[in-house]
């Protein structure tokens, strides 16, 4: 039996159909043989496993579905992980969906060459699969790619496709345990400790935008778990970080002080209290952090949300905020 070049990993947990058949029916034209596809359902209700099983024998039938208790997506993906057998991982939400002309593609390449990494471009649609924004990070054709453009563009595990030994010979799994971050903080450990790094200028993916996800709905307990995820990054990656320092200090910048503060003013945690925590940690693990070549360099730096976040004027955005939020609601019901 012949070795899969790609193992499609996907976590799923309690996803309406009406998505992840759209998933399915993403990768039903990749050739047998040269891929697998493993859906891990992670503690899903009785009824939309039952959903899932029925769509899986309709859209795709040579799916390896698994079931375990709930642990969180990063669980699932672990699982599945040393469930594999294809050369390289892709690691897929359930919500999403792939190119399957550009993976066959990617996959084609992953067949003559062994790279330890592949980025390659996605972009952002709605839910109707209407186009929001391109991300064409990477340029055309296949590439050798720096680590540091690696660390400053791929910080989700979607977007990229990993070498499975590599990834297994790893001192570590990935982070779980943390609601906000685990993604990201798995993403930038992985990539600080693989070397052999290659980039592809075709759009694999296809990452929905929902209202609904963790990401735009921010529990209140989970709101500081963005320092949790960059706590564990500096546990296996510091202090050195491949020599990456800077970009790692930029990314938890950009995603601990500035995303992070826009899910605490909007999750209703006072400002005060989420600027003397934020700048706290900040201070204690990247003490140098404001000098940061990026903070300048980022295409946020003129965006007025961004610079009053890593300057501290917390009361001013949450003023701002609210009146974003405001003009938003009154377009809405002149609609």
């Amino acid at each position: 039996m012949l070795t899969p070049i790609i193992s499609i990993i996907i976590p799923f947990y309690n996803t309406e159909p009406s998505f992840y058949i759209r998933m399915l029916c993403s990768l039903k034209e990749l050739p047998y043989g040269l891929f697998e596809t493993l859906i891990v359902d992670d503690g899903s209700s009785e009824s939309s496993n039952l959903a899932l099983k029925e769509n899986i024998e309709i859209y795709m039938p040579g799916v390896k579905l698994f079931q375990k208790s709930n642990g969180g997506q990063n669980s699932a993906r672990q699982f599945a992980i040393e469930k594999a057998s294809g050369k390289y991982v892709l690691f897929l939400d359930s919500d999403d969906y792939i190119d399957s002309k550009e993976l066959l593609i990617l996959a084609n390449y992953l067949g003559e060459y062994e790279p330890d990494v592949v980025a390659f471009n996605y972009d952002i649609v709605t839910p109707e699969g209407e186009l929001l924004t391109s991300c064409n990070t990477w340029p055309e054709g296949f590439h050798s790619a720096s680590k540091e453009c690696l660390l400053l563009t791929s910080d989700s595990l979607c977007r990229q496709c990993y070498n499975l030994q590599r990834l297994r010979e790893l001192p570590f799994g990935l982070v779980q345990g943390v609601r906000i971050g685990e993604d990201l903080a798995s993403s930038l450990s992985i990539n600080l400790s693989l070397n052999n790094c290659v980039s592809y200028g075709g759009t694999v993916y296809h990452y929905v935008n929902r209202p609904t996800s963790i990401i735009h709905r921010t529990p209140n307990e989970a709101v500081y778990d963005v320092l949790l995820a960059f706590d564990e990054i500096i546990n296996r990656c510091g202090p050195n970080y491949s020599d990456c320092l800077e970009e790692i200090e930029w990314m938890a910048i950009l995603h601990c002080v500035g995303w992070n503060s826009l899910r605490l003013l909007r999750g209703g945690v006072d400002f005060s209290e989420g600027k003397e925590r934020t700048f706290g940690w900040m201070q204690h693990r990247f003490p140098e952090w404001k000098k940061n070549r990026y903070i300048k360099k980022s295409k946020f730096y003129k965006d007025i949300w961004f610079r009053l976040s890593i300057d501290g004027h917390w009361l001013l955005l949450a003023l701002l905020l609210k009146a974003w939020d405001a003009v938003k609601k009154f377009v809405q019901r002149r609609k």
